[in-house]
């Protein structure tokens, strides 16, 4: 009877030991639900997720149209925000809303769909109207100012989207002013420039400058060939433009240029370094 005492103990320990390692008792759960990975998606990620847009014929069309009716939503918000605070000399958040409306103005408009407003054949730089005509003085005083004193006491960017919003506003107001060519081609000089580097655009109001005014003054030809050739790296089709300027420029320090980087670029013997970029006057 002794021994039985004794050796229960032991029996009930193994018992209770043999039925942890079999899996007796509670379940243990799923290695797969105990250690669930954990999944991070970005803001951007779940906005579209959420967003479910069907992908069917002219979705295209209406996503942009959206986006661009929120972008004027969102600016017409902020600006009715900023009344709100100057009426009540909320002088700190009106400050940031100001802010926020010149971040606004300053992401770029891609021509998503095409350059519709560059082919309607309601623009056309044909008459001179004074309303235009002040804009652009406007504009370029602006433009000035930020490659003056403002790149070196600072506001110099704040010049430049200035600049440009004044340009833009000259195009879609007026756009048989004989004006909208030249703001064409200071835009392309702005999303050219190393403040914004947005070449795409660059080269699109470039390529409007030439088609709302074939006569114009500006070197069009020539800034697309700079922009191929230093900020794209695209050597053919600078090339195809220089040789343009060669031909008809009467820019003769642009013809040097044009003919030297010609040179250049067709001598594969050559180990020559590449002339300097050249810099443009606002």
């Amino acid at each position: 009877m002794c021994n039985y005492v004794r050796i229960a103990p032991v029996v009930v320990f193994c018992a209770v030991g043999v039925c942890l390692l079999s899996g007796c008792g509670t379940p243990a759960k799923p290695q797969a639900e105990a250690q669930s990975p954990v999944i991070e998606r970005s803001e951007q990620q779940a906005a579209i997720a959420k967003a479910q847009v069907p992908i069917s014929a002219g979705s295209e069309v209406d996503l942009v149209e959206r986006v661009a009716s929120e972008r004027t939503g969102y600016r017409e918000a902020l600006e009715s925000l900023l009344a709100y605070y100057n009426q009540y000399g909320y002088l700190e958040k009106g400050g940031w809303v100001e802010k926020e409306l010149r971040d606004l103005r300053a992401i770029p408009r891609y021509p998503y769909l095409g350059d519709r407003q560059a082919a309607s054949p309601a623009y056309e730089a044909k008459a001179s109207l004074p309303q235009a005509d002040a804009l652009y003085e406007q504009a370029r005083k602006l433009h000035t100012e930020a490659g003056g004193l403002g790149s070196i006491l600072g506001g110099g960017k704040d010049k430049l989207e200035a600049a440009l919003k004044t340009y833009r506003q000259l195009i879609d107001q007026y756009p048989t002013s004989d004006k909208i060519d030249d703001a064409a081609f200071y835009i392309g000089e702005i999303y050219a420039s190393d403040t914004y580097k947005e070449y795409t655009l660059a080269l699109n109001f470039y390529q409007r400058c030439l088609k709302w005014n074939p006569n114009t003054e500006h070197p069009v030809p020539f800034r697309m060939a700079v922009v191929y050739d230093y900020r794209l790296r695209d050597r053919d089709k600078a090339l195809a433009l220089y040789r343009q300027v060669v031909q008809s420029s009467g820019n003769r320090s642009n013809v040097r240029f044009a003919q030297e980087r010609i040179r250049q670029l067709t001598d594969k013997g050559s180990h020559e370094a590449p002339e300097a970029e050249p810099k443009v006057a606002p």
